[in-house]
């Protein structure tokens, strides 16, 4: 196979990846629980031997993911007790799950999962519920592959036949090279939970239970699926009585909402950031970013949330409407789903919402940025979106032109993420741009905004 870590943004290779921490098999280590006795012998740590440092930092480690302090004792004859001080919460003990799989959340809004097949590997993977099925990179697989076993951290999904695609667009807005989606076809299978605050995801058979590796608030939100043609849809609300038959997707970086549905729930306060140019297999679409006052989540609301409103006449609904046989009016994607602890039922054609404690993974100043954004393309980093009213398009920024430096450093071997975060700051701040139009050069320097206040 061709080695796809090159020089594009946000591609890494093998040994660079982040290494899932190492689980042991059956065998739970004092770290996943207090009074263990299923520790070997030769594994329990003695005073003064190097283990129990070791140990030490794995069990303070543990706590502070979970917001007190632990530590450990080795009690006569090696029984392993661990005990903590700080408010645990009711009914809060050690952590038994397993390790996670360590995840990347692209600035696009994608979560991706190191995946390895028997020989390859690892690939990035999107997981992507509103995907129909899994397929690999066309770079990868030629057309159909026989018998590939997927495997992420110790979960295996098991030899199946699998399709290449063509990612290359895909890839141009996300900015990593990829191996793949995880579709709905292989997602329906199994319970999928996925920490956007904690970067990490487990993959099961069976379903898990408290307590959460994360935390989380006491309220839940269920949403229930209906699915056809390996194509799930749920309902949600939109304050003042109004549903919206959603596709929940968790390879949209968007949320989306249909231009009918919207002009229901309008009001003069909502934003309106015109110039977002919504990119489908069936062509480019003219759209606006706004922010959703509320959306209802079978028991728990997001508000607030921001949002692209496309046009009804869109081929991608529309055959989506069609094969689906009721009317689809958007998506639910990643400016939602950050705010919780996700779990994907598959068996059970659920989703669980559980709120995060603490929302401070989520940039507030997001949209305090230069007005335009960018795809990652063979000819360059090219300018996709200029957005209406902003300061970008005051000094001439189009859409098609190529950014080759910023405040003079130039940009080759950046990742788009870089790319990306280096256009945000404060509002009012400036950012100085060379780009190039055709054959032709220029320079202007360009102002940070609030676009979407």
């Amino acid at each position: 196979m061709m080695d796809r870590a090159g020089d594009r943004g946000g591609s890494i290779h093998k040994g660079d990846l982040p290494t899932p921490l190492q689980d042991r098999g059956d065998q739970r280590g004092p770290w996943y629980g207090a009074n263990e006795d299923t520790v070997p012998p030769e594994d329990r740590p003695e005073d003064g031997q190097e283990d129990r440092s070791i140990l030490q930092d794995m069990v303070e480690d543990r706590g502070k993911d979970r917001g007190f302090d632990m530590a450990f004792d080795v009690e006569p004859g090696g029984e392993i007790d661990i005990w903590s001080s700080g408010d645990m919460g009711p009914d809060v003990e050690p952590s038994h799950w397993p390790a996670a799989i360590q995840a990347e959340i692209t600035l696009d809004g994608e979560m991706l999962l190191p995946g390895m097949t028997p020989d390859e590997g690892p690939y990035w993977f999107v997981i992507d519920t509103g995907a129909q099925l899994t397929v690999m990179d066309a770079d990868l697989v030629d057309g159909l592959a026989d018998r590939v076993e997927l495997t992420f951290g110790s979960f295996s999904f098991g030899a199946m036949t699998i399709m290449g695609m063509d990612l290359s667009e895909a890839e141009a807005f996300i900015g990593w090279d990829l191996g793949g989606l995880l579709g709905f076809d292989l997602m329906r299978n199994v319970y999928a939970y996925m920490d956007y605050q904690g970067k990490r995801a487990w993959l099961f058979r069976d379903a898990q239970g408290t307590p959460w590796p994360v935390e989380v608030r006491e309220e839940v939100g269920e949403l229930l699926l209906e699915t056809r043609l390996n194509t799930p849809w749920t309902t949600v609300g939109l304050g003042l009585g109004i549903e919206a038959t959603m596709i929940p997707d968790t390879g949209s970086g968007v949320t989306i909402l249909t231009q009918s549905v919207f002009d229901r729930i309008a009001t003069p306060e909502m934003p309106r950031l015109e110039g977002y140019r919504w990119a489908t297999e069936y062509g480019v679409y003219d759209s606006f970013v706004t922010r959703l006052p509320i959306v209802e989540l079978g028991g728990v609301v997001a508000e607030q949330t921001w949002a692209i409103v496309v046009p009804d006449e869109n081929q991608l609904f529309q055959v989506l409407s069609g094969l689906l046989g009721r009317t689809i009016d958007g998506f639910l994607g990643y400016p939602i789903y950050r705010l919780f602890f996700l779990l994907v039922d598959g068996p059970g054609l659920r989703y669980e919402l559980r709120p995060y404690r603490d929302q401070s993974h989520i940039d507030a100043g997001e949209w305090h940025r230069v007005g335009l954004d960018l795809s990652r393309r063979a000819e360059g980093d090219i300018v996709e979106m200029v957005f209406v009213g902003s300061d970008a398009e005051a000094v001439g920024i189009q859409v098609g032109d190529r950014l080759t430096a910023i405040d003079g450093s130039s940009t080759s071997g950046w990742s788009l993420d870089e790319l990306r975060i280096s256009l945000r700051g404060e509002p009012g701040e400036r950012r100085s741009l060379s780009l190039m139009r055709g054959e032709g050069a220029y320079e202007v320097e360009v102002l940070i905004e609030d676009l979407l206040p």
